[in-house]
């Protein structure tokens, strides 16, 4: 249930930051059904105990407010704490890569493309289906050809489901840290997710296989049209295989500048240190 168990005391501030950045499929009350009514009660209620509401671009902070029924005073345009990880350029990748490798069980040498398919389910139901299918063989084979190497999958599935369906690839859907996973990825397959935000900041390419385009557009509906994501997206397979071959990244690179300004990003490598600053205020 998403419905709060205790009430705030009155001293108590509550800070959500939220799980997907950008403005891709639609959430919250855009997706409750008439009959849902007591569904549209409980976001009412979110709303009042909601203190602040992390926004990671100026997109991102309308949607919040017509999504949540929250006060403009309440979202704070600051980024996402947890992206911070791909501005910082203390971090040594190579020695990050080698430890969460170990972790897989993957040799540190091999490429990673890391699929990652959004939850699929009727809207506000919360009933989970893994109908992600793709021939990861061949993948990878493209991979290797496009950018060199020798290239490994990673399937990261969506919490909600718990199977793994696909084949030739890790299971890396129990892996603690999704923003770790994407700074050692090399490359995203993704579909909906608003992982592509996150790894948006890593300059590294990503791919949108949606088979279901039009059936998911249709039921869950998207606040800003794929088109404007920034992302190449494939209907079928064989589509896919030849976006990657197709794939020139100095285009790829301006396309995520202009994706960036549309979208008002807010994310810039300090939104802990804004957020600490805000906790701290705050107890005073």
């Amino acid at each position: 249930s998403i419905s709060p168990k205790l009430p705030l005391r009155k001293k108590q501030v509550l800070l959500n930051t939220w799980h997907g950045g950008g403005a891709y499929k639609k959430v919250g009350v855009t997706t409750i059904r008439k009959e849902q009514r007591r569904t549209k009660k409980v976001f009412e209620i979110l709303a009042k105990e909601t203190s602040y509401f992390l926004s990671s671009c100026k997109i991102d902070t309308q949607t919040i407010i017509e999504t949540f029924y929250l006060n403009e005073n309440k979202v704070l345009n600051l980024g996402y704490p947890r992206n911070d990880i791909f501005f910082d350029k203390s971090r040594n990748i190579n020695e990050e890569k080698e430890r969460i490798c170990k972790e897989l069980s993957i040799s540190p040498d091999k490429k990673i493309v890391l699929v990652a398919p959004t939850f699929r389910g009727e809207p506000g139901y919360g009933i989970a289906k893994d109908t992600f299918s793709l021939d990861i063989e061949k993948l990878c084979s493209t991979l290797n050809k496009k950018f060199g190497g020798e290239f490994v999958c990673i399937y990261r599935g969506h919490y909600y489901v718990n199977n793994h369906s696909l084949k030739n690839c890790i299971n890396g859907s129990d892996y603690p840290d999704m923003q770790e996973l994407l700074l050692i990825s090399d490359v995203l397959i993704t579909d909906y997710s608003s992982s592509i935000w996150d790894f948006s900041f890593t300059n590294k390419p990503c791919f949108l296989y949606t088979p279901d385009l039009q059936d998911y557009s249709n039921t869950q509906e998207f606040y800003v049209p794929i088109d404007k994501w920034g992302f190449d997206y494939a209907i079928t397979e064989d589509e896919l295989v030849t976006k990657i071959n197709n794939f020139d990244y100095n285009k790829y690179k301006a396309d995520l500048i202009q994706m960036h300004e549309y979208y008002g990003a807010f994310d810039q490598g300090d939104s802990s240190k804004k957020v600490v600053d805000l906790i701290r205020n705050t107890m005073n």
